[in-house]
């Protein structure tokens, strides 16, 4: 599903039940860190004027032997924030950034990158219960 085409498969049937019923309930598209400049700005091209905002990094597809699965948290963080800057250059949109967010730095890092949100799993589950409330405080200071 790194493909316009098969993407717009699964969205157009979304936006026209979105018409049909009157909702204006956003629709954003997580994409992976694996899709690189190139396909990242086809992408987001291709889809633009069918998404209401983009969700840069789902986790990052790892194999071992006949094992698949996926890495999330720190492993993420480098190539989350490059896929930040790209699609920020490309679009206007906003992006939620996700992916390595593991400390308060790391949020205001994204905040500074020009994320317009972050979503947090692995910091949060390391943070504890009052890391939102922690990041929540950290994006809003000296915005």
């Amino acid at each position: 599903l790194q493909d316009p085409q098969a993407i717009r498969r699964i969205l157009d049937p979304i936006l026209e039940l979105r018409e049909i019923r009157r909702q204006s309930t956003p629709i954003l598209l997580k994409l992976a860190p694996e899709i690189e400049s190139e396909g990242l700005g086809e992408l987001l091209s291709g889809l633009e004027d069918r998404v209401d905002g983009w969700v840069l990094t789902n986790t990052l597809q790892k194999s071992s032997g006949d094992r698949v699965g996926g890495l999330s948290g720190g492993p993420l963080r480098d190539i989350s924030r490059l896929r930040l800057k790209e699609a920020l250059s490309r679009t206007s949109k906003p992006v939620i950034s996700c992916g390595g967010i593991m400390d308060i730095e790391e949020a205001r890092s994204r905040r500074d990158l020009g994320a317009t949100l972050i979503q947090v799993y692995t910091g949060y589950i390391y943070g504890g219960p009052s890391y939102p409330a922690a990041l929540s405080q950290a994006w809003n200071k000296s915005v």
